[in-house]
């Protein structure tokens, strides 16, 4: 059985095409989650049916240590339960501290070269990184070459493997395809590689929606 932890709102995008191959090949998966924005939507739009343990604490050291060792003990005890042979998250840290514990290897993935990765790193069996990442980044968190796989593109290349643009999606949201768009993603209050910027994100918009023949689409971040 192999084990897929669910942390944040993209790892549900880039595990569920790797959810459905496994599923085409009758592999067995025990599917969690973390009660974390719209984790518990997005497995819903994409017909996952996760358990569900714990929740998010916050984004300060003290709140992360709490989670950590609270969310970690109760995938531990739920662990024992199954019959895993493998785990594959998206730098879930309670889950590859649960893997040591219980005897099975942990592969993991991540593409951003600042946060608290060398716990992951040092622990997982096998971590997947993108190419363009710098190799004394990696050997920083305690990676070595034999631990290592490489990838071209981004994670993004996975979960948007079977996606098809359509214009009838962006008359749907009101997008005038007669104006210049400008999509802007907006800065990050949680991620461990940006601090936040609302300021510069409230000036920028209202600049750009301020000429004619123009249309901003902004993406919310958390």
């Amino acid at each position: 059985m192999v084990w897929i932890d669910l942390v944040t709102a993209p790892d549900v995008c880039f595990f569920a095409p790797i959810i459905q191959g496994l599923n085409a090949k009758q592999i067995p998966i025990w599917l969690t989650a973390r009660k974390h924005l719209e984790v518990p939507e997005l497995c819903r739009q994409y017909d996952l049916q996760p358990d569900i343990i714990d929740t998010f604490y916050g984004k300060n050291k003290l709140t992360k240590v709490l989670s950590l060792l609270l969310r970690g003990f109760k995938l531990w005890r739920a662990a024992r339960t199954k019959t895993l042979k493998i785990a594959f998250t998206y730098v879930s840290r309670p889950a590859v501290i649960v893997c040591k514990l219980i005897g099975i290897d942990h592969l993991t993935s991540f593409d951003y070269e600042k946060g608290e990765l060398s716990l992951t790193c040092r622990l997982s069996r096998m971590v997947y990184v993108p190419e363009e990442l710098e190799m004394k980044v990696l050997t920083g968190f305690g990676l070595t070459q034999g631990r290592m796989c490489r990838y071209k593109g981004l994670k993004e290349s996975v979960y948007a493997m079977n996606f098809t643009p359509s214009k009838d999606d962006l008359e749907r949201e009101g997008i005038d395809l007669d104006k210049v768009i400008f999509v802007v993603r907006m800065s990050s209050l949680y991620t461990n590689y940006c601090s936040g910027a609302p300021d510069f994100d409230r000036d920028l918009l209202i600049y750009l929606a301020g000429h004619e023949g123009t249309q901003v689409v902004a993406l919310p971040r958390y």
